[in-house]
C-alpha cells in the first residue's frame, strides 16, 4: 500500500482478494499484492466507502453511490445503475453477510442534510431507498450490526448505531426470517 495516500477502507473480499479504496481509485489486490484491477471513476473523487467480504459501495463527490458485488466466480461486478443522493455522503456502512446468504440486504448512508438513508441491495430493487431518518445533527459514523436469536427464535435484531457531531443515536429494527 502507498503510505502517503489516505486509505478510506481496506477489506478482504472472499478469501483471496483485498480491496483498498483511496480518494481517486479503488483497487483489487491479489494475495501477493499484484494489481489485478484498478477502476478509475472519471475525475470524480471517492469520498467514502463501505466494504464486506462480497460487496463494495463507494460514494463519489456530489452524493453519487456506486455499488459492486463479487459473483460466484470471484469477479467484482459494478451494478448497472448508480444512485444520486440529495446531499454529500458523510459516512456509510455495510453489515456483514448473514450465514447462508450471498449478500448484505442493505446499505446505510449518513448524509450532510442530517439524515440517514437505508438503501436496498436486493437484486430486485438494488439501490432503491427503503427508509430515511432525520437526525438532530450531521452523522459522523454509522455501523450496522445484526444480532441473531437462538435456534428456537426465528427473529434477528438489526442495530443501527449512528455517531453524531453532538451525540449518538441508536435504532433497533426487528427482522424476521422467512
Amino acid at each position: 500500500f502507498l503510505v502517503r495516500r489516505r486509505h478510506l477502507g481496506v477489506h478482504l473480499l472472499a478469501t483471496m482478494l483485498c480491496c483498498r479504496c483511496i480518494r481517486t481509485v479503488f483497487d483489487i489486490l491479489g494475495l501477493i499484492g499484484e494489481l489485478m484491477s484498478g477502476r478509475h471513476l472519471g475525475k470524480r473523487t471517492i469520498m467514502k466507502c463501505a466494504l464486506n467480504r462480497r460487496q463494495v459501495a463507494i460514494a463519489l463527490a456530489g452524493g453519487e453511490l456506486v455499488y459492486f458485488e463479487l459473483d460466484v466466480t470471484g469477479q467484482l461486478n459494478e451494478y448497472t445503475e448508480r444512485r444520486e443522493l440529495p446531499a454529500d455522503v458523510l459516512c456509510m456502512s455495510l453489515s456483514e453477510i448473514p450465514e447462508g446468504e450471498l449478500r448484505s440486504r442493505f446499505l446505510t448512508v449518513g448524509l450532510a442534510d442530517k439524515t440517514v438513508r437505508i438503501i436496498s441491495l436486493d437484486p430486485q430493487d438494488c439501490l432503491s431507498p427503503l427508509s430515511m431518518q432525520a437526525l438532530p445533527s450531521e452523522p459522523e459514523s454509522i455501523i450496522v450490526l445484526e444480532m441473531f436469536g437462538t435456534e428456537t427464535q426465528s427473529a434477528s435484531t438489526v442495530h443501527l448505531n449512528i455517531g453524531l457531531q453532538v451525540h449518538s443515536f441508536k435504532i433497533f429494527i426487528n427482522t424476521y426470517k422467512a
